[in-house]
């Protein structure tokens, strides 16, 4: 594929072989190579029909890499990234519904790592830590599960 890419590297089929590579590597669980083979189709060929796909794909390996475990709070803000960049550069393209609502779902997911996270500090008796990541639920929310269940943690701590 990089011999195809190498001899004509603004080709229709340079960019059908570079969006293969990063299937490729998504397939893999080589996140980092499919992400960085993905956006290098968008920078060279930001009008390939490849592109959004491409594009959209990077929200969806940083997405992947947070359900795996990595608990890098970046790759929710990275996905977030990706997604409103997909949105903007490419308005019409047939997967804007569903990059909304996996947007949409972004904000949960990131309120949910948060109380998590505030509930392994409680448990491990480190509970000014706890507090932290509850308060900033509490502020984040106006009603919820996430924000009564962290405001009757504040209240067992002396809040």
């Amino acid at each position: 594929l990089e011999k195809v890419i190498s001899h004509a590297p603004k080709s229709r089929t340079a960019a059908k072989a570079r969006f293969t590579m990063g299937e490729l590597y998504q397939a893999k669980k080589k996140s980092r190579e499919a992400i960085a083979t993905f956006r290098k189709l968008v920078t060279e060929q930001p009008e390939s029909p490849e592109a959004p796909e491409a594009l959209f794909r990077v929200g969806i390996i940083y997405i992947e890499e947070a359900d795996r475990g990595n608990q890098n709070q970046g790759n929710l803000d990275l996905a977030r990234e990706a997604f409103n960049d997909y949105l903007i550069q490419y308005p019409n393209h047939s997967r804007n519904t569903e990059a909304r609502k996996l947007l949409g779902g972004l904000g949960g997911r990131d309120l949910q790592r948060s109380f998590d996270i505030a509930e392994f500090y409680l448990k491990t008796g480190k509970t000014e830590s706890a507090k932290v990541y509850y308060r900033d639920i509490v502020k984040r929310t106006g009603s919820g599960k996430l924000h009564d269940d962290s405001v009757a943690r504040l209240k067992e701590l002396g809040e």
